[in-house]
């Protein structure tokens, strides 16, 4: 890259190297091998310039008397030295208008920087340093031959500046992609260099893409836009771009830019343990850029986030990064029942630096909830009992499902399948879930249990459990009813086979009058034929009605209501 226009052109204030006395500064007057950045564009400018200059005779250069220089001489020296640019400060070390260094604008008496001071300020030490040296102290004067004649030449003829454009500096992460476009009107139909700054540092780029947008504006041809990918540093980093014009020092500035790049955090997902609706998740994660601080970690869960601290332990992570601090998580959060959508991400302490660490699909196991139902009644009939209710799988609610009943240990299978409306109301459910069943009884005390099962395997309910008596009736036989005056005389046998060693009673209604009498009269032709011991005949009087008469006996049962009715017999008197 070749120095600015200004470097190559203008001569610069200096007190080092004094011009030698009557004559123009040498080279060696110059300050030259130090690397610049591209200088100003200089413009010609229509400038009327209002200073008022102190005029008297001066010594100059050796002694020869001269008038001070004329307004016009002052805009001259001006627009070649600076673009008659009160305000410039190109970064080169020359200040303002007349291009002042340092130490030759405070040898006349300046403070501060001469870019910063008024232009009657500018314009009056530029004066007093003409009356100390005369022109030597400007190439430029040398240039424009101001001393040399009463008419000062006119000045030459400057090249168009390039124009152009950044149009964006894209970051990502550490670097970032600067693109636009920039042409030399002087030559418009060619490609030229962009130099594009990052902190100082400069990397040259062609424009060699098409940009038939910019052509269509400004009616050019050729190609003129550029691209390039620029490394940055954490933090700030100012990116300058300009455009190289085809004359060597014609250079423009199209801009200059802060931009901030950031490290991304780092981190890893180490591990998913699932339980049931609860996943607990391990790893590690940290900033780069504040590596010995603990970051934190959010965890989304099907879009609901859970923010957590990586502040545990981790020395693996910090030898491998060789970096201090705590940077371990292991957390856990909630799932709902099938599969998850679980992300985490790595929190920056930059605000939006973030990291997606990782994301997965858990599966979290649905809560299991027991079958719900009712034991509604149990009507027994001998050695059957008729069980009834319902019962239904919440997780299922629309579906019938098994009823299992146990009597003495003992499984008997069927299925809720009935209409239950007023069931369906009350939980507001669909479907078929009421019962009706059939079990056989021991005689005797039963224990009888009855379970929902769940439509998930082990998901039972016991709904209840109850002792149900299987109940076998008497039985007996009349052996005959004679009439005996006014009187019948009914004989025959009875007993309960639920408690056959034991006499029972029996119950003769006469007409619908009852007569109870004990069956305890011994019959061994009964006990030799039922293999039972005990005496269980019976033999009984009662009196008749005038007519006919109606006598019928029944056995009376051990157990409360197993009664038997052993017959009827019709008798006159």
């Amino acid at each position: 890259m070749h120095p600015s226009n200004r470097e190559r052109t203008a001569v610069r204030v200096a007190t080092r190297h004094p011009a030698p006395a009557g004559g123009r500064r040498t080279s060696s007057n110059r300050r030259s091998g130090r690397p610049r950045r591209p200088g100003p564009v200089r413009r010609v400018l229509t400038l009327v310039t209002t200073v008022v200059l102190a005029v008297g005779a001066l010594v100059v250069g050796g002694g020869t008397a001269s008038a001070d220089p004329t307004a016009s001489e002052w805009q001259r020296l001006r627009q070649c030295e600076s673009g008659d640019n009160y305000t410039i400060n190109t970064g080169n070390g020359y200040y303002g208008a007349y291009q002042f260094d340092l130490s030759t604008w405070r040898s006349v008496g300046g403070t501060g920087y001469p870019h910063q001071a008024s232009r009657a300020t500018q314009d009056a030490l530029a004066l007093k340093l003409w009356q100390q040296r005369g022109w030597s102290p400007w190439t430029c004067a040398s240039i424009l031959g101001l001393g040399t004649s009463t008419v000062a030449p006119p000045p030459p003829a400057l090249p168009t500046p390039p124009r152009g454009s950044v149009d964006a500096v894209a970051v990502s992460e550490l670097s970032a992609t600067v693109s636009g476009w920039a042409y030399d009107p002087d030559v418009a139909d060619r490609s030229i260099d962009v130099h594009v700054y990052v902190n100082g540092r400069a990397q040259a780029v062609p424009t060699d893409r098409d940009r038939s947008d910019v052509n269509a504006v400004f009616g050019i041809t050729g190609r003129h836009g550029y691209s390039v990918d620029v490394t940055l540093t954490a933090g700030k980093n100012t990116v300058c771009v300009y455009a190289i014009g085809t004359v060597r020092d014609n250079n423009t500035l199209l801009s200059c830019r802060d931009v901030v790049a950031v490290v991304p955090p780092r981190g890893s997902w180490d591990g998913a343990a699932v339980d049931g609706q609860r996943a607990s998740l391990s790893g590690w994660a940290f900033d780069p850029s504040a590596s010995g601080e603990s970051i934190e970690t959010h965890v989304y869960v099907n879009g609901k986030g859970y923010a957590f601290r990586a502040d545990q332990a981790r020395a693996d992570v910090n030898a491998v990064f060789g970096i201090p601090g705590r940077h371990g998580f292991s957390v856990s959060v909630p799932l709902s029942g099938g599969a998850n959508e679980v992300c985490v991400f790595a929190i920056g302490r930059s605000a939006g630096n973030n990291l997606l660490i990782g994301c997965r699909t858990l599966q979290g196991v649905a809560p299991v909830v027991p079958p719900r139902g009712s034991w509604d009644g149990a009507a027994v009939d001998g050695l059957t009992a008729s069980l009834s209710g319902w019962t239904f799988d919440p997780s299922a609610s629309g579906d019938s499902i098994e009823t299992h009943v146990y009597v003495n240990g003992k499984g008997y299978g069927f299925r809720a399948d009935q209409a239950r409306n007023d069931v369906n109301a009350v939980f507001g459910i669909s479907g078929r879930h009421g019962f009706s069943v059939r079990v056989p009884l021991s005689m005797g005390p039963n224990e009888v249990c009855v379970f929902g099962i769940g439509r998930s395997a082990g998901n039972n309910t016991l709904i209840g459990c109850r002792t149900v008596q299987g109940v076998v009736p008497p039985r007996g036989a009349i052996d005959a009813v004679t009439r005996s005056g006014n009187n019948a005389v009914v004989s025959g046998w009875t007993f309960d086979p639920m408690a056959s060693g034991d006499s029972i009673e029996t119950h003769v209604y006469v007409n619908g009058s009852g007569y109870g009498f004990r069956a305890d009269q011994a019959r061994a032709d009964v006990n030799a034929v039922f293999g039972i011991s005990g005496r269980h005949g019976f033999s009984i009087t009662v009196p008749l009605s005038a007519g006919n008469n109606n006598v019928c006996v029944f056995g009376i049962g051990k157990v409360p209501n197993n009664n038997t009715l052993i017959g009827c017999r019709d008798v006159r008197r």
